[in-house]
């Protein structure tokens, strides 16, 4: 049994730009990167989604879309930790009014 190949998200996005700017075909890229032309495509699709300011399901390429991905979950815990905390204040101020 083959275990799978991993690719760098430099290797990906190198791959993804011989398409996308070198006008290489996704069968020439994938011929000369030595990986399937599946994965060439799927590269220069979350590229292209990438560069439209898009982050697809899955991991990001750029190292920008990684940093974007790790803010948003930080934003959405912070959010979450918030509302907590207005809960907390609401229940403690409603029970030192009712002494």
């Amino acid at each position: 049994m083959t275990s799978r190949r991993k690719f760098t998200n430099k290797f990906k996005t190198n791959a993804a730009s011989l398409v996308l700017e070198q006008g290489y075909s996704t069968q020439e890229a994938a011929k000369d990167k030595g990986v399937s032309q599946t994965s060439i495509q799927r590269w220069v699709r979350k590229r292209k989604a990438e560069m439209s300011g898009i982050t697809l399901q899955g991991k990001a390429i750029t190292a920008e879309q990684v940093i974007i991905k790790r803010l948003e979950a930080r934003i959405e815990q912070l959010e979450l930790d918030n509302n907590i905390l207005i809960k907390a204040s609401a229940l403690y101020l409603h029970s030192n009014t009712k002494r």
